[in-house]
């Protein structure tokens, strides 16, 4: 797995677009190893979100990553996430396919 270092200081714009493309290819890679075992996209896609939304909180809350324990779902998850920045169902807008640029006009 290779991932590039970030070309945008750390307050600019576009820094957040920027590491968005490049794990792109490796979630793509990730999402397609699970059709290929057997797992709908759609359902991994969504078990990510999960997991992201976990990390998301720990990392949050000042967590340690490394701890496994510190990634088990915890009891205040829900209420966590319902406060969180998270977008809404109603606030879902597309997502640009990977040959869209995602650079801020």
């Amino acid at each position: 797995m290779h991932i590039e270092t970030p070309k945008l200081c750390e307050n600019h714009p576009d820094r957040d677009l920027q590491c968005q493309e490049c794990i792109e290819g490796i979630i793509l890679e990730i999402i397609a190893e699970a059709t290929r075992q057997g797992w709908e996209s759609v359902e991994t896609v969504q078990a990510m979100q999960e997991v992201l939304m976990r990390l998301r909180l720990g990392f949050a809350g000042g967590l340690d990553p490394e701890d496994p324990l510190n990634l088990a779902p915890q009891p205040y998850y829900d209420d966590q996430i319902e406060r969180s920045t998270f977008l809404t169902r109603s606030s879902i807008v597309p997502v640009p396919s990977p040959q869209t640029s995602l650079r801020r006009e």
